[in-house]
This record gives structure tokens, sequence and C-alpha cells, in this order.
């Protein structure tokens, strides 16, 4: 009985070692920013018009290095939201973002979630401080 729970185990924990693997290998590359989706503390959701990419660099071992540049119009401005950083994979749709502060310092956000994963289409969403920021990504 030991030996089969210990073979269960093993065989689980490879099959959450490939779904990371494989994550990593569809994550890699440029992306091209779709739509910005933003939800503030009170629920109120704004929809933007956005322009940009989101390029995952480097991965492995569950990290990707990741660069943020988006470009969107709030109330007639144009406002930048550039951001680099790393992004830890889980073995669900879950990850955990550190956000490269502008002091140099890292913010460390632990509710990320893959809502849509394929070769082509991404949609993600992560919470900070301000709120949710859902974003779809094309390739």
């Amino acid at each position: 009985m030991n030996r089969l729970l210990l073979l269960v185990l093993l065989l689980f924990s490879l099959a959450a070692c490939d779904k990371v693997k494989k994550t990593e290998k569809t994550l890699t590359g440029v992306w091209t920013l779709f739509q910005y989706k933003y939800t503030n503390s009170l629920g109120l959701k704004y929809f933007y018009p956005v322009s940009g990419t989101m390029d995952f660099g480097t991965c492995g071992g569950g990290t990707c290095q990741y660069s943020l540049r988006a470009d969107y119009l709030k109330d007639s401005s144009l406002v930048k939201k550039y951001e680099d950083g790393s992004i830890q994979l889980s073995e669900g749709d879950t990850f955990t973002l550190d956000r490269l502060e502008s002091d140099g310092s890292f913010t460390h956000l632990d509710e990320g979630r893959f809502l849509l994963l394929t070769k082509d289409d991404i949609k993600l969403r992560f919470i900070d401080e301000s709120g949710a920021h859902e974003f779809i990504l094309q390739r």
C-alpha cells in the first residue's frame, strides 16, 4: 500500500512539473495587448483602449521575467503603465508577481491568475493595492 501511494504521489508531482514547463514554453515571447480592464476597490470596472506589449523573456524553474509596456487613454489623457519584474508560476493556473519599483525595491503580489492560456491568447488577472488589472494578450 505504501509503495502504491508513493507511486501515485510521484506521478502527480511529475505532472505538475510538466504543466509548469508547458506554461513557461507557452508564455515565452512578446505578446500584443488587446484589452485592459481595471476594477477598483469599490468594484467599478473600467475598460480602456490600450496599445503595447507584454514580453515574457527568459523562463526557467517556474519563474519568467516580464516587461509590460502599456499605453491607454484615461479621461482623455494618455497613461503609460510600464513595469518590469518576474512571475512565479504555480501548479495550477495561479501565479505570484514580483514587480520592480522605480526605487529598485520589489512589490510582491500574491493574487495572479491565468483565466485563459493558449498558444495564441492569454487572459490574465492580478490584484495590487489599487485594484484588479485584467489583460487580454495575443501573439
